[in-house]
């Protein structure tokens, strides 16, 4: 028996399909691999620079992030430096207190991550709660597609051609044998 056309169309477009997701599901998550200083550490000085490394390399024209103290007061309006994955933050921190690193951040895959990491200069009783996070301000551009987005709506556009092709196509009319 041979095999019939639609049923290679329909394994070709299945096969396709599968390839072009098989990537987001191996892709590592988006996150912040490390802070310079780490969440939630006790300093004895305070730093003159706060690093944050992410896993996936950083787009730098909407990528920004602030150090803040307890009572909201941004603490350095130097630009930060983006460099592949990570982001230097000048700081200029005069005494002991709690502070807030706050980031909102674009992956040059266009995925944006926002957050935060806190640090306290002498006590550990300075260090700002954890359940009282900073509002991040985003600047979000919807109007950009990212290529994960463009592939998966590439192959959904192939996966829907093909079945317009199948319903369109003529199935073969089986003649009907009479008993009579």
């Amino acid at each position: 028996m041979k095999w019939p056309a639609r049923h290679t169309a329909a394994v070709v477009i299945a096969t396709l399909s599968f390839a072009a997701f098989l990537p987001v599901v191996l892709e590592k998550p988006v996150r912040l691999d490390t802070a310079a200083p780490a969440d939630r550490a006790v300093l004895a000085a305070p730093p003159s620079t706060v690093t944050l490394t992410f896993t996936h390399d950083l787009d730098e024209r909407d990528t920004h992030a602030t150090t803040v103290d307890a009572s909201g007061r941004v603490m350095d309006r130097r630009t930060p430096v983006v460099e592949g994955r990570s982001i230097t933050l000048p700081v200029t921190i005069d005494g002991t207190g709690g502070y807030r690193v706050v980031y909102h951040v674009r992956l040059v895959d266009g995925a944006e991550l926002s957050g935060e990491t806190a640090f306290a200069v002498g006590d550990a009783g300075l260090l700002p709660p954890a359940d009282r996070p900073v509002e991040v301000s985003a600047h979000h551009d919807i109007t950009k597609i990212d290529p994960v987005t463009a592939v998966v709506l590439g192959a959904n556009v192939v996966v829907i051609a093909g079945i317009g092709v199948q319903l369109i196509r003529r199935r073969r009319v089986r003649p009907v044998i009479s008993t009579d």
